[in-house]
């Protein structure tokens, strides 16, 4: 058995509203016996003119959602709310993530 890594990035394009859910597959020549993601880098920005502030929350999440014969599936969340505590801004950015898979 052998482990394998392969990065990946998910881009959030500008939206308000509550946590965001963006899936992605990421996929291997070998057989995929088990696997996890870990976060490598994100971006969080609200993206009106002018509205740079402070933060409330900040919600990011990997999970796998399933290992197939040479695939993995990745489920990310991605929030970010000011002071207010309402998601009622817009905001955007991206997930960088590594799948490290146990490989045969």
């Amino acid at each position: 058995m052998t482990l394998k890594m392969k990065e990946f990035t998910i881009n959030f394009d500008p939206e308000s509203g509550g946590i965001r859910h963006e899936s992605i597959t990421v996929n291997f020549n070998e057989q995929v016996l088990a696997a996890q993601a870990v976060l490598k880098g994100f971006e969080a920005k609200f993206t009106q003119p002018g509205s740079d502030r402070p933060f409330r929350q900040l919600h990011i999440d990997l999970d796998v959602e399933s290992v197939t014969t040479h695939a993995v599936n990745i489920k990310a969340d991605f929030g970010l709310r000011d002071a207010s505590g309402v998601f009622d801004d817009p905001y955007g950015g991206f997930i960088q993530g590594v799948v490290i898979a146990n490989v045969a």
